[in-house]
């Protein structure tokens, strides 16, 4: 009960959490002594860490890590040509701008990666037999197609716009790029 009265945890709460404790200590194996560094972590840690010299090592490997972003940024210009560097760079922009809630942002980050499984995905993986939308049985159901040009959702869509233009009463161009990349 101190764990409950420490944390303010509620008598529900706190039973679930011995029920998840009872259920993870299994696979867990005890930690009775920390493991010794191995010559290089020992290395490193006498003589970088006072002399600065991680922040040296860090950079370093930061500068010869490759641009994730770039290979998201040609999957996007496969679909969208006209995207300019400065639209690109907005909407990255607007991972950090675009909502409060954490969970409205990893929303953000999924779409902009494009994570979201699609048909045409899973039929790559072998998954599924057919590519074909679910929705319009027509098309084949990658991503753009999926969230922004299939009919049923592109209806959905013109109604969100719609919506949008009264309220900010500024026109919004129908299936414009600043539309697809979720920035507005």
């Amino acid at each position: 009960m101190k764990l409950s009265s420490e944390y303010d945890l509620h008598r529900s709460q706190f039973f679930k959490y011995l029920q998840l404790r009872h259920a993870i200590m299994p696979y867990l194996s005890p930690l009775d002594e920390i493991p010794e560094h191995n010559p290089l972590e020992a290395r490193v840690l006498l003589t970088y860490i006072k002399s600065h010299k991680i922040s040296h090592i860090y950079r370093t490997l930061v500068r010869h890590t490759p641009d994730t972003f770039e290979n998201i940024k040609d999957a996007w210009l496969a679909d969208l040509p006209e995207l300019s560097s400065e639209d690109w760079a907005e909407a990255l922009m607007s991972l950090r701008e675009a909502a409060i809630a954490s969970q409205f942002r990893l929303i953000q980050l999924k779409y902009l990666h494009r994570i979201y499984y699609t048909r045409d995905n899973l039929w790559r993986r072998g998954l599924i037999p057919s590519r074909s939308c679910l929705r319009c049985q027509h098309e084949t159901g990658d991503f753009l197609h999926t969230v922004w040009s299939c009919g049923v959702v592109a209806e959905f869509w013109s109604e969100v716009i719609d919506c949008l233009e009264v309220v900010i009463s500024i026109r919004i161009p129908p299936y414009s790029l600043l539309c697809s990349l979720t920035h507005f």
